[in-house]
This record gives structure tokens, C-alpha cells and sequence, in this order.
């Protein structure tokens, strides 16, 4: 399947598909961060400039004519800088209170989140197919292209998405540690995995 990469350009027109890609990407984290609003924060999030989500860190996939899925990426370098511009965002996404209300929650898992790797990889913060483009393909040539490019990949996968730890697995990254908080008496879990 032929894929490109194209530099993201907001478009109201896929707004609704983008919000269920981006909260695809972690469901388990999702709302665990935003709670039962998360599908409406995200969406506001989309709408709001600047964060993490600039043309020069997320790119729509396109196949065949079609918009298939997203991925975002950007050096490690530019990681602080981003969650910066992302928990501004945020505030703004959630109100301010209900951001503060969840601050804690943010903490724990910023914290859960952390890597120390150097400064030559660069970080998938997500990569989302469509589903009828899943198991096509797709999410391989995306990472085929992006290894190409940017040589050392790394990411956080969630420890009971066991479908993307195979689907990384099996396109060269390794798992490089393991990440745990616990809230509310439940365990989360992220793999730290690197490729390159």
C-alpha cells in the first residue's frame, strides 16, 4: 500500500476523525487524564493553537486519495518546549478549574512518562489508523517511512495494548523499560520502546 505523510493543516472537515484518532492513540490514559469529557477535550484541543499538534510534528497518512490516519513525531530536543505549550492548551481545552481539579492526576502521569534518552531520537507522541486501514499495511510503511527519516525512533505503548506492542515488536523496536504509576488503587502501565 502506497502512503504519504502529509504536513498537518487544520481542517474543521476532519475534526471529528481526528478527535477519535488522538483518543485512540491511549484510551487507558485518556481518561484517566480527562475523565468521561475526554472525546470533548480533545476536540477542543484540536481547535486551540498552539500545542504539540503544529504541522511540523504531525502529519496526516494518506492512501489511495484517502485520509487513513495520523502521526505525530518530534526530537526529544523540542519535548520540554511541547508539554509546556500542550499543558497551556489543555488549561484552555478543560477551563481552568476542572485543569487544576486534575493537576495531580497530570503530575503522576507526567512523571510515569519520563525517559532519559538522548537527544538524537525523536518521539512518536502517537500514531493512529483508521480501522477499516487497520492490519493493511498502513501503520508498517508509516514507520518504514518515519525510521528512513528520523533513524531513532522511540514511543510510549500502553502494557495492556497488547496489539501495539506486537505491531511495534515486530517493526524493530525493542522494549527499553517499563513504567508504572498507581491511582486509585489500579496500576497503569506504559513500555518505554526504542528502535534505532
Amino acid at each position: 500500500m502506497n502512503i504519504e505523510l502529509k504536513p498537518y493543516d487544520y481542517d474543521v472537515e476532519y475534526t471529528d476523525v481526528m478527535t477519535e484518532l488522538l483518543y485512540s492513540t491511549d484510551p487507558v490514559l485518556h481518561q484517566l487524564s480527562f475523565g468521561p469529557q475526554a472525546h470533548r477535550v480533545i476536540r477542543k484541543y484540536i481547535e486551540l493553537w498552539p500545542s504539540y499538534l503544529l504541522p511540523g510534528n504531525m502529519n496526516y497518512i494518506w492512501t489511495r486519495g484517502q485520509f487513513v490516519g495520523l502521526v505525530i513525531i518530534y526530537s526529544v530536543q523540542q519535548a520540554n518546549k511541547l508539554n509546556q505549550l500542550s499543558h497551556t492548551c489543555l488549561k484552555k481545552s478543560m477551563g481552568y478549574l476542572p485543569y487544576y481539579l486534575r493537576w495531580p492526576i497530570f503530575r503522576r502521569i507526567n512523571k510515569m512518562l519520563t525517559y532519559n534518552i538522548t537527544a538524537d531520537f525523536y518521539y512518536i507522541n502517537g500514531l493512529a489508523i483508521s480501522q477499516p486501514f487497520r492490519g493493511k499495511g498502513v501503520g508498517t510503511e508509516v514507520i518504514s517511512k518515519l525510521s528512513d527519516q528520523y533513524h531513532k525512533l522511540s514511543l510510549f505503548v500502553n502494557d495492556q495494548n497488547h496489539s501495539a506492542i506486537r505491531f511495534y515488536l515486530a517493526n524493530g523496536f525493542q522494549i527499553n523499560s517499563h513504567h508504572q504509576m498507581t491511582y486509585r488503587r489500579k496500576k497503569y502501565g506504559e513500555y518505554l520502546m526504542l528502535k534505532g
